[in-house]
């Protein structure tokens, strides 16, 4: 029998209550059923020793272990991999951060997978069952299989160590992976269009959600509706089957028509998601191209059908400077009026069409954008590294402040500017550097302190 151990990190619990990674289900899902394998996905603390992890994977007579790098696993994905405790040093790790992990540093036989890692993983275990062990990570998009064990099934809970009552307070799923749009900035589209998964298999896993009694659900396909009107099944089994589970979807303004907006009033959803990024109409439309009319006509829909949503939007897109941000944020507020909203700095993320104009302006190009050791943007052809401090910092401040005032009453746009800038305008360092952070746990708790 071949132990396979799949790590999933976890922390920030107060946010997202969940102690087992949607990347380690689908690993375990895809590969459940080889014959001669056990597959166990151990849920680990990020605050946890390195020492006690390694004991944990040892007492489970792991043969193989598979680890997933993040920006924040990293460093604690190699010291687990070169930690001398661990019995067999047989590794496989995926993610994001692969392309810019050095392979030298890592056990020899360390196998480093980029992209989708199912159908990697399941070479890599099928090399170590036929004693023909080699270099499995040569992949392309995963097609998924018509039969595989549907995640939340009976046959699948098993691979979920030390499993609690606590862990049914939140989980992820996803029905697709890709994006029919071609965002410039955003990671979804590194994958070519959208693959859905087996529907026969996703109603499974939807009754499976709701025998297991989750109280919250995440979808996050990166718009529901696609293939367009797949969304209607989908919130009706979840409907039929696990009706006291509360669920959060993303979508685009762009799939909305009366139909969808008539589907999510009837559903139990306690969070509709929708990454507006912007309305400044000079963000080139290769960046965010949206459908302001659509935007416009259906989104106050949703507030005006008592559908609770959340407004999404990104500072730092190039294009945009602190006067088209104001401008966008104000329209969100008085048109649309979601029940909270969000202002994310702009990350530049690996093999986007944005990272293709990082530093651009080194070659005279007019569209770039500079970003910092964390992959932040730091400035671009539109703003300056100061002005965009000021983007991030007024922009934080407002949506924390609306997201602690919207639920008492019906805030405007000014009412908040002006509360905003008195405060800014005291200067206090602690203050600014806060919102600079944009965290809008800690700017919403600064506001209640503020509001007493």
């Amino acid at each position: 029998m071949l132990n396979v151990s799949l790590v999933s990190f976890y922390h920030r619990l107060e946010e997202y209550p969940s102690r087992y990674s949607l990347a380690a289900f689908r690993l375990a899902a895809h590969n459940l059923a080889i014959p001669d394998v056990r597959i166990r996905i151990l849920p680990v603390h990020m605050d946890e020793s390195p020492e006690v992890t390694t004991k944990r994977l040892n007492d489970l007579s792991t043969d193989l272990t598979g680890m997933t790098a993040y920006i924040w696993t990293t460093d604690k994905v190699q010291t687990i991999a070169n930690s001398e405790l661990l019995a067999n040093p047989r590794i496989v790790i995926g993610g994001p951060e692969v392309s810019a992990l050095d392979i030298c540093s890592f056990p020899s036989g360390t196998q480093l997978v980029s992209g989708e890692g199912e159908d990697p993983l399941r070479r890599i275990i099928l090399s170590i069952l036929t004693g023909q062990e080699g270099d499995a990570t040569t992949h392309k998009d995963v097609v998924f299989p018509s039969k595989y064990t549907p995640i939340y099934s009976e046959p699948f809970m098993p691979a979920l160590t030390e499993f609690e009552d606590t862990d049914k307070t939140f989980t992820w799923h996803d029905t697709s992976v890709g994006c029919a749009y071609n965002c410039g900035f955003c990671g979804h589209r590194i994958r070519q269009g959208v693959q859905a998964r087996n529907l026969a298999i996703t109603e499974e896993e939807i009754k499976g959600i709701g025998r297991i009694g989750f109280n919250e659900r995440a979808i996050i396909d990166p718009i529901l509706a696609f293939p367009l009107g797949r969304d209607k099944k989908i919130l009706e089994w979840y409907t039929q089957y696990a009706p006291d589970t509360k669920v959060t979807a993303y979508y685009r303004s762009e799939v909305f028509n009366e139909d969808t907006i008539n589907l999510l009033a009837s559903t139990n959803m306690q969070e509709v998601i929708i990454g507006l990024q912007t309305l400044n109409p000079c963000v080139p439309s290769w960046l965010r191209s949206n459908d302001l009319t659509k935007a416009y006509n259906f989104l106050p829909q949703l507030s005006q059908n008592g559908i609770p949503f959340k407004l999404e939007l990104i500072i730092g897109l190039p294009g945009d400077d602190y006067a088209g941000q104001r401008s966008s944020l104000q329209e969100v507020i008085d048109v649309f009026k979601p029940n909270s909203l969000r202002a994310y700095p702009l990350t530049v993320i690996k093999n986007t069409k944005l990272a293709a104009i990082v530093n651009a302006d080194a070659t005279g190009q007019q569209e770039w954008v500079h970003m910092d050791q964390r992959s932040r943007a730091i400035a671009s052809n539109s703003y300056s590294q100061t002005e965009l401090n000021r983007m991030v910092i007024f922009a934080s401040a407002l949506t924390s402040l609306y997201n602690v005032l919207k639920p008492f009453e019906n805030v405007t746009f000014s009412t908040l500017e002006r509360r905003v800038l008195d405060e800014l305008g005291k200067q206090d360092p602690d203050t600014m550097h806060m919102f600079r952070r944009a965290n809008d746990k800690e700017g919403r708790s600064y506001w209640k302190n503020e509001l007493k």
